[in-house]
């Protein structure tokens, strides 16, 4: 149970199913970051509004140096009978863009205490369990600071065994420097990473990372990335594909990673996770899905996990969204059900 809330701490782009469905393959129109999630643009904040179920009639926007927004989730969890409700993570984003000079992002967030425990702090303090989930200057295509680890598909679900399983016990949270290269044609991403001050601290790491997404279409887009790292504890390394399309309402994503790990002490794991994922969106509001994921691990540390899930999204309003969901898992023969009842309050200047 208490991995399961762990794995769900993670938000992100709400908004980029019913976008890849409008026809915008990549996520520069909407989002401050060209890598998505986030800070919105003018544009992207008009959008979230005309997508909502209840839209503002006289809505207007106005350009910034200064952009912030407040994130913050409720969830109400229950998994084979046993029920819990908790705030989870809460988030303050800015932004400041100097011009020519470049500009800098910097997410301020606050963990629950089981969060900070799964991170290898034992007995957390209040300065335990906030951090900066993002510090980092932009000038042109050069970036540097420090941001989470993230390559590959930017779905809000984070508890994707794609991703779960691919950044345990490792640091999520790295100092970053590299290139990012973003056209109307495709997305180059290269940057070297390091320890942090707040992460995982058994195992520190080093190492390199590239992603690259083609947009061939705004219906269809291609995409794959690599690392390899060096830590303490853990050396690891790991490459993935995946592809996003659309046609008129409907939405499929699909990612496969193959990772494998070293560790100091002699053993090692290969490990192969795949997610397929089929959405539906009757109106722009309002977002049905289905998902079917699958991963296994060699006979050292044996796994063969599927999950099954389905839920709806429904954008309420600009700022509020509710998300439901049920899963069924089946973990080397142990079955487990889950349901999933997630409240987003997205506050945005």
């Amino acid at each position: 149970m208490k991995s399961l809330l762990v794995l769900l701490l993670t938000l992100s782009a709400h908004g980029y199913e019913n976008m890849i469905v409008k026809g915008y393959s990549s996520c520069i129109a909407c989002h401050k970051s060209a890598e998505g999630g986030g800070l919105l643009t003018e544009y992207g904040k008009y959008i979230s509004n005309t997508s909502s179920y209840i839209s503002s009639k006289n809505f207007k926007t106005d350009q910034s140096r200064f952009n912030y927004a407040l994130q913050f989730r409720y969830a109400k969890i229950d998994a084979n009978g046993s029920k819990r409700s908790f705030p989870m993570q809460s988030d303050i984003l800015t932004n400041i863009n100097f011009k020519e000079a470049g500009e800098v992002f910097i997410d301020i967030a606050r963990a629950p205490e089981s969060q900070a425990i799964a991170s290898g702090i034992e007995e957390p303090k209040q300065s335990d369990l906030w951090f900066f989930r993002k510090a980092i200057y932009h000038y042109k295509n050069f970036f540097i600071g420090r941001q989470r680890f993230n390559l590959g598909l930017n779905l809000v679900d984070h508890t994707t065994l794609n991703k779960s399983l691919n950044r345990m016990n490792v640091s999520d949270l790295a100092s970053t420097i590299g290139l990012l290269k973003v056209t109307k044609d495709s997305s180059k991403k290269v940057f070297l990473f390091g320890p942090s001050f707040q992460e995982n601290r058994i195992n520190k790491e080093t190492g390199i990372a590239v992603d690259y997404r083609k947009y061939i279409s705004k219906n269809l887009n291609v995409g794959g990335f690599s690392y390899y790292s060096l830590g303490e504890t853990i050396d690891r390394g790991s490459i993935g594909l995946n592809f996003k399309a659309t046609i008129s309402k409907w939405a499929l994503f699909y990612e496969g990673v193959y990772s494998r790990r070293e560790f100091k002490k002699g053993s090692s794991l290969d490990q192969n996770s795949s997610l397929i994922r089929l959405s539906f969106f009757p109106y722009m509001s309002t977002l049905i899905f289905i998902n079917y994921e699958f991963a296994n691990r060699n006979k050292n540390f044996e796994l063969e996990e599927t999950r099954v899930g389905f839920g709806t999204r429904l954008k309420i309003w600009k700022w509020i969204s509710f998300q439901y969901d049920l899963k069924k898992i089946e973990r080397n023969s142990v079955e487990e059900n889950i349901s999933i009842a997630q409240l987003f309050l997205n506050i945005w200047g």
